[in-house]
């Protein structure tokens, strides 16, 4: 995508909505689309699933990006070295080329497994 990398289906729900008559775990949590927008319906969100260090990272995270508007974010994407610009349309970026620059030995990576949906 030409401003940043993105979760194609969390893009997807975000832009088109969850599928009518679907329960969800995303239609429970998050608000139907305004625009480019959602909201938590919830305040504060669950966080009983998360453990102590998950917790922590999303706080570093927020410090971090939580004050950035979209186009801030991506033009911190940009720089990021897995990040390849597209052109016209999308290109799927493989764990393997998140975990290298981390300088992550290339025999620990491992093939990546599919994603379960939302």
């Amino acid at each position: 995508m030409s401003h940043g990398p993105v979760l194609i289906r969390t893009l997807g729900l975000i832009t088109e909505g969850r599928q009518p008559g679907v329960a969800s775990r995303w239609a429970e949590r998050i608000s139907e689309p305004l625009g480019r927008d959602v909201e938590l319906k919830l305040s504060p969100p669950p966080d009983d699933e998360l453990s102590p260090a998950e917790e922590d990272l999303i706080d570093v995270i927020f410090a971090r990006f939580g004050s950035l508007n979209r186009w801030q974010i991506g033009r911190h994407l940009h720089d990021l070295p897995e990040w390849h610009d597209p052109k016209a349309g999308s290109v799927p970026i493989d764990h393997s080329d998140i975990l290298r620059p981390g300088r992550r030995a290339p025999r620990k990576l491992r093939p990546s497994k599919p994603i379960s949906k939302v």
